[in-house]
């Protein structure tokens, strides 16, 4: 009786073994697939790749090709700390659902100059300017363009500006940015109000529904570079998705 109670419970253990991993890795590709179709919606990259860790704390995201606030996002990565009392459920047609799963997340997007300029070809709500192209440089940007306001009549202001571009907690800002006005006789600072108001965020974070840090910012010859330096991990599953 005693050697029947052994193997019994011998082949309950080796049982348990083979049967949590395989249920732990379910649970992983599915709480990957719930995250990515909410990055999907939120973001419609071309491309996305979602990691979920061992143990279902963690989540590394990768989107190539998204859209945040207008704009072409070229690049995106997310390193992310999940709560875990969310993780049994996710209602993927919940808008705030991602709010409730991520607790903390370290993010890096590349932003092109190229795709910046291109949100400013469409004509579609941008801002008030017209044929605005920026030149990005190492050390800032130059800029050139047509700004329509009305002040008591409608005004088309041609203008150029140099400055550099600043990380604030709602976006990525215009800074320190001087502007040169032509053919028209307004005061330097009155441009400088009225433009900065209108354009400022150049990108907004409002539509990114959970908290994410962003510590530096990078110009290079042809992009942005915005870094809190996510650190991805190794194991778990992943979900991928392709436009």
């Amino acid at each position: 009786m005693k050697k029947i109670l052994t193997v019994a419970l011998l082949c309950a253990v080796i049982l348990s073994y083979n049967i949590f991993p395989v249920h732990a890795a379910e649970q992983e590709k599915k709480l990957a697939q719930g995250i990515g179709q909410l990055l999907v919606t939120l973001l419609q990259p071309e491309h996305l790749e979602i990691r979920v860790s061992n143990g279902e704390n963690f989540a590394w995201a990768e989107a190539y090709g998204g859209k945040l606030d207008k704009i072409r996002v070229e690049s995106m990565k997310l390193s992310a700390m999940l709560d875990e009392t969310q993780l049994t459920e996710i209602d993927t047609t919940d808008k705030y659902a991602l709010a409730k799963l991520i607790l903390m997340s370290q993010g890096e997007m590349v932003l092109l100059e190229k795709d910046v300029n291109d949100l400013f070809l469409t004509g579609i709500d941008t801002k008030g300017f017209s044929n605005l192209a920026f030149d990005f440089q190492p050390q800032g940007f130059k800029a050139e363009g047509i700004f329509s306001t009305v002040l008591l009549v409608p005004l088309r202001i041609r203008l150029r500006a140099e400055g550099i571009l600043g990380l604030q907690p709602d976006g990525v800002h215009l800074e320190k940015t001087n502007f040169y006005v032509e053919g028209v006789n307004m005061p330097e600072s009155m441009v400088k109000s009225m433009v900065l108001d209108k354009v400022n965020p150049l990108l907004s974070f409002a539509e990114i529904p959970f908290p994410i840090e962003f510590k530096t910012i990078k110009m290079t010859d042809d992009a942005v570079i915005l870094s809190g330096a996510p650190k991805e991990f190794q194991g778990g599953e992943i979900w991928r998705y392709q436009r």
